[in-house]
């Protein structure tokens, strides 16, 4: 017999509910056929690899240590689901909300999160010490993302709203940041070393200890020039535009 629990206030941790129970079949198959259903479920530590969940409702799941390896999570419902240390490894999530969603160690290397929204908008939400190399979150709308410890080597966030968001020693080494916009970032200790900054949105970011060596930011926009003067090993280039003002641009993601 296979059981699907699930929480009927997945933030609260309440005494869960049985979901699904269908015997015979196994918690895969389950998941499967009830995609659309599984708002609260209780997946912890189950092998979701390579699984078809495109436009899933997974609100508030359970899903800390749980292989979602190669899974196709387009247009999936993860709004403040638990994926702490989750593998999710060469996923598709393109377009997928992950609002107030917990990542904290997932692993997300080579994950497609192209226009996918992991903004946080309560206090619990994460991506801190994510492993999010080679990842595609071109177009993301993460503001306020806690990314701190993030490893972001080679990834592309071309176009992704980043704005006020925490990446404290976050490694972003030849990562492409095109027209991202991080206004008011705390970016210090932050590796930006071969990085791509051209035309970046970089109004009022907190650079202090920065590592920049290499870094193209042609285009870029900084509040002032001694921002930069904070960063290690930038070279100043006098095509970076210095501007005062004090809202990102209306409509989020553009630069």
């Amino acid at each position: 017999m296979t059981i699907i629990k699930a929480f009927d206030r997945p933030q609260r941790r309440d005494e869960p509910r049985v979901l699904f129970d269908e015997p015979g079949k196994s918690v895969r198959q389950l998941v499967q056929e009830h995609k659309n259903h599984l708002i609260g479920a209780d997946l912890h530590g189950q092998d979701l690899h390579g699984l078809d969940l495109t436009d899933a409702d997974l609100q508030g799941a359970d899903l800390r240590d749980t292989d979602l390896t190669g899974a196709n999570l387009f247009g999936a419902d993860l709004t403040g689901a638990h994926l702490e240390n989750a593998d999710m490894s060469g996923a598709c999530l393109k377009g997928a909300k992950l609002e107030m969603a917990n990542l904290a160690d997932a692993r997300l290397a080579k994950t497609d999160l192209s226009g996918a929204w992991l903004n946080r908008s309560w206090h619990e939400g994460t991506l801190e010490r994510a492993y999010l190399a080679e990842a595609n979150l071109t177009g993301a709308y993460m503001e306020k993302a806690r990314l701190a410890g993030a490893n972001l080597k080679g990834a592309r966030l071309d176009g992704a709203y980043l704005a006020y968001s925490r990446l404290v020693n976050a490694d972003l080494t030849g990562a492409s940041l095109r027209g991202t916009v991080l206004f008011h970032a705390d970016m210090r200790r932050t590796i930006l070393e071969r990085a791509s900054l051209r035309g970046a949105n970089m109004r009022f970011a907190l650079l202090t200890g920065a590592r920049m060596a290499a870094a193209d930011i042609t285009g870029a926009t900084f509040a002032t020039l001694r921002a930069l003067d904070v960063a290690q090993d930038c070279d100043f280039d006098p095509d970076a535009v210095v501007s005062d003002a004090e809202e990102p641009p209306a409509g989020g993601k553009e630069a």
